[in-house]
């Protein structure tokens, strides 16, 4: 079961392989790298063909055989349990929390006018969800 396991950042070369710590990169035909680029995600397990050119390996197919769970390739897991949904919850409460101290800088004398503040504002938002 090949699998796409990472693009360069440049996105000229793509790891496929069975084995996530494998060092075989691939190169791409134009029509493939576009392909890729439109259809498939890091964890997509994967059909290929290549031709060797010059001692480089170079993609000439590529075809999704089977989908991973990822979105826009960031893994995505469904909560399975209520305590995971209620602590996803209070990390994204916290994150808002945290978005707008910082547009409030300057506002605060000492480090507790700060923690107050921010304990205020966390219960606030909290309580309304």
């Amino acid at each position: 079961m090949l699998k796409l396991h990472a693009v360069s950042r440049d996105k000229q070369f793509y790891k496929v392989s069975e084995d996530p710590a494998s060092k075989e990169w691939y190169g791409a035909t134009d029509a493939v790298k576009r392909y890729i680029g439109n259809n498939v995600n890091v964890g997509d397990e994967v059909e290929i063909k290549f031709e060797e050119q010059n001692g480089k390996r170079i993609l000439t197919h590529i075809l999704v055989t089977k989908k991973s769970e990822r979105i826009n390739n960031i893994e995505y897991q469904r909560p399975k349990t209520p305590e995971e949904r209620e602590e996803i919850k209070k990390l994204s409460v916290l994150s808002s929390t945290c978005e707008a101290i910082r547009s409030m800088a300057g506002q605060f004398q000492t480090i507790q006018d700060l923690e107050t503040t921010v304990l205020k504002l966390y219960n606030t938002l909290i309580s309304k969800l």
